[in-house]
């Protein structure tokens, strides 16, 4: 079984932890953004939630990470870094 980061985004502490902030910044993009298109480049079907329409609209922006980005990521996955909130 792939072990993948899984977060309830709003207020999660994987939102605000530094290997996603620098990520996030070296692709311009917000934390948010990057956890979504990590499971998107996963394969992983993405069903974020939100009543705001400014985070809606985010929600739909996908980017390709590099394999650089994807293998950090799948570290803190691995490291058992994030767990789900909800």
């Amino acid at each position: 079984m792939r072990k993948l980061l899984k977060s309830a985004l709003l207020g999660a502490p994987i939102m605000s932890d530094p290997e996603i902030q620098q990520i996030a910044d070296k692709n311009g993009v917000s934390a948010a953004t990057i956890l979504i298109s990590y499971h998107v480049n996963k394969g992983v079907v993405v069903l974020p939630k939100s009543v705001s329409e400014k985070r809606i609209a985010s929600n739909r922006e996908v980017i390709s990470l590099s394999k650089d980005d994807l293998y950090v990521l799948d570290g803190m996955a691995a490291a058992g870094k994030a767990k789900r909130l909800n």
